[in-house]
């Protein structure tokens, strides 16, 4: 029993160690310190940081311009498959976390713009298994609003936004998004609704600020838009 302990301890100091590294951009030694976390303690937090570590991988490889294609195509593949892996891990580990089929969602949605066939579904997929187990939890809702806008499904993806302003109605992530979502489809008073909305909610967010102020523009609200303009400067 002592030693089983042991480990748990010694695998968690890892893990902090890994996280730490984490933030620091360290991401070889961020892998490093997980997979030995995970040889002593196969828990499915630390199988989850795997995967958004290799997230983190892929975009660097995406990023990366100086390698020959067929190198950095190879690479991309093998991460990505490993990436999955670590994500359907932790979900087979620990299927009542939410957070688990969260992580694996985040995975394929991350490669939608790639062209992947069947990542947009295996994306929503995971999302519905999060709301199944987080059925008070606005986030799988507004992450398969993503899906769905990237899948350019803009009525489910407003279905989707709405169910999740209604599990949450101060959610300021799901208003911002409705607000794009409603100037993308010419509904700009709608959107300019959307807009103030999150604004309230997120007063600070120099993002939420620029558009609500170009809504007000592109409606020929020129006052109000210099005005959120001038707080956003």
């Amino acid at each position: 029993w002592f030693s089983i302990l042991a480990q748990k301890y010694y695998a968690a100091a890892l893990y902090g160690s890994g996280v730490k590294a984490f933030s620091q951009g360290n991401l070889d030694g961020t892998e490093s310190l997980f997979a030995r976390a995970i040889r002593f303690d196969k828990r499915d937090i630390y199988l989850r940081s795997v995967a958004d570590l290799g997230i983190s991988r892929l975009q660097q490889i995406v990023l990366n311009t100086s390698a020959p294609p067929d190198e950095l195509r190879a690479r991309f593949q093998n991460t990505l498959a490993e990436t999955i892996q670590s994500a359907q891990d932790a979900s087979a580990a620990n299927p009542a976390d939410g957070a688990n089929w969260m992580a694996l969602g985040r995975i394929y949605e991350a490669v939608i713009p790639f062209g992947i066939q069947g990542v947009a579904d295996l994306a929503q997929s995971a999302y519905a298994k999060a709301g199944e187990v987080f059925p008070t939890n606005p986030e799988p809702l507004l992450a398969s609003a993503r899906v769905k806008i990237a899948k350019n499904d803009l009525p489910k993806a407003r279905e989707f936004l709405q169910k999740s302003i209604s599990l949450k109605p101060d959610y300021a992530e799901a208003h911002f998004l409705m607000a794009q979502l409603e100037a993308a489809t010419g509904n700009i008073s709608l959107a300019i609704q959307s807009a103030e909305t999150t604004a309230l909610l997120a007063p600070n967010d120099v993002g939420v600020l620029f558009q609500l102020g170009l809504l007000y523009y592109q409606n020929q609200n020129f006052n109000e838009a210099r005005s959120v303009f001038e707080r956003a400067v």
